[in-house]
């Protein structure tokens, strides 16, 4: 949402930055320099939604008579720096949302949200958190983004990050949210369709209408009626299909490969990709006009590292959802272990993390030898600053075996770890890792790592 934000007072543009990160700002400081841009934003794509104005500038009533004139639906806060009970009264008469200087954070986002109708968006916010979990600033600013297009039912939507973020959670909420969750919800997966394939699944085909067309086919546009059809990867669409889908979005129609009329499209486009639009549109792969079409707006998802604090979050989620009621947590070391990790793989890496540790039930809590190995072999990236060098053979294994031989390479440099912090007492070690001392003295054994044997008892 695009604000225009009307004020002389040049010193507090920092301010209106910081209190409204997930608004697109445009500043004028004198009236005829807005009414200039409210004229010339109008009918723009990022139009100007709201206008902030400070009461006391010299031109305001300026202002004020444009937007009664010229835009007579455009809501606007205004701004008293006088703290005066007339001026604030002048200002709801005028059908104004009003507030004080100085400047507060919440009192500004609450002015915001209650002069675009935004306030009726926290019951959406609280679902959309139930769904993708987190409470990193980035993360919030992200779901206020998507709560503000969810009501907007025709308008397309593109969700962008990196693969594993949520996406599809994400285009699912844009659905079951909003105002056509009664009707179908198809996906689509446009990477994953044969190129052959792709322009058949999408408008479907008559019989006959090629060699090997014997039944006829009804495709995605058609089969989501007046839902929502989400095409995921959208970045893979070959330029042609780019082509038909412009026209889809402009003319609100498609033909059926081999038909003989157009039929019409009736339902909400949801977008997403893993890749930089923007390069591929300057590397001639994807259409400029396309990427207008179905960018405004669009929803970018920060990935995981963004919003380190939310991975434990994250996790609870899913082993909630995968181990109701198990009481299966993180222990201490395995918590320590990953609180650097990056996880590339982002939210999905950690669904998949939780499911593997699951395998090893029945577990009370996720030790390190319950991760999977590809985080294991990450581990050691970082920790050895070289990789491990696992020998090839293993890669042929079965995956229980190959498994079985990484967690004992595993073992042998983190078990020596835990003794060398602790010079070499097995027991004092073992209890530090959480392990039973038979267990930590058998796993010892297993890894090939011989103690004195002075060293080998508690004290």
């Amino acid at each position: 949402m695009t604000i225009l934000i009307v004020d002389s007072t040049t010193g507090d543009r920092e301010t209106y930055r910081e209190f409204l990160p997930g608004y697109s700002l445009l500043f004028s400081e004198e009236g005829a320099e807005a009414i200039r841009q409210l004229r010339h934003q109008r009918d723009a794509a990022d139009r100007i939604a709201l206008v902030i104005l400070l009461w006391q500038l010299r031109d305001a009533p300026a202002v004020l008579s444009f937007l009664r004139e010229e835009i007579p639906d455009m809501p606007f806060v205004a701004i008293d720096a006088t703290r005066s009970s007339a001026t604030l009264t002048a200002a709801l008469l005028h059908g104004a949302v009003a507030m004080w200087k100085p400047l507060e954070e919440e009192t500004l986002l609450e002015a915001v949200r209650q002069a675009t109708g935004e306030a009726a968006l926290t019951p959406l916010l609280e679902k959309l958190q139930q769904r993708l979990v987190g409470q990193a600033r980035v993360w919030k600013i992200a779901l206020q983004n998507l709560a503000r297009v969810i009501p907007v039912g025709n308008d397309p939507v593109l969700i962008t990050g990196e693969s594993g973020v949520g996406k599809e959670l994400a285009a699912g909420a844009v659905h079951e949210l909003g105002p056509r969750s009664k009707s179908p919800f198809v996906a689509v997966n446009v990477a994953a369709v044969q190129p052959t394939l792709l322009e058949s699944a999408l408008f479907g085909h008559k019989r006959g209408a090629f060699t090997g067309a014997t039944e006829a086919h009804v495709g995605v546009f058609q089969e989501c009626g007046d839902g929502t059809l989400f095409l995921d990867e959208i970045g893979e669409l070959p330029d042609n299909l780019q082509t038909k889908l412009l026209r889809v979005i402009f003319e609100r129609n498609f033909r059926v490969i081999g038909g003989e009329k157009d039929l019409p499209f009736e339902g909400r486009l949801v977008f997403a990709t893993n890749k930089d639009l923007n390069r591929e549109v300057e590397e001639k792969r994807f259409r400029l006009d396309l990427y207008h079409r179905i960018s405004t707006p669009e929803i970018r998802l920060p990935a995981l590292r963004e919003r380190r604090n939310d991975w434990l979050l994250v996790m609870q989620h899913f082993l909630n959802k995968y181990a109701p009621g198990s009481g299966l947590k993180l222990a201490a070391e395995t918590r320590a272990m990953l609180s650097d990790y990056p996880f590339p793989g982002n939210a999905r890496q950690l669904e998949n993390l939780v499911k593997h540790a699951i395998s090893h039930q029945p577990v009370r809590e996720i030790r390190p030898h319950h991760l999977p190995p590809q985080i294991l072999i990450d581990l050691g990236t970082v920790a050895n600053d070289q990789p491990p060098k696992w020998p090839e053979e293993w890669m042929s294994l079965p995956y229980k075996e190959a498994e079985a031989r990484v967690m004992q390479s595993f073992d042998a440099v983190y078990l020596r770890r835990a003794l060398a912090r602790h010079a070499s007492h097995q027991g004092q070690a073992a209890k530090e890792v959480g392990l039973d001392p038979k267990t930590f003295s058998k796993k010892l054994q297993q890894a090939g790592i011989t103690l004195r044997r002075e060293q080998d008892t508690d004290e």
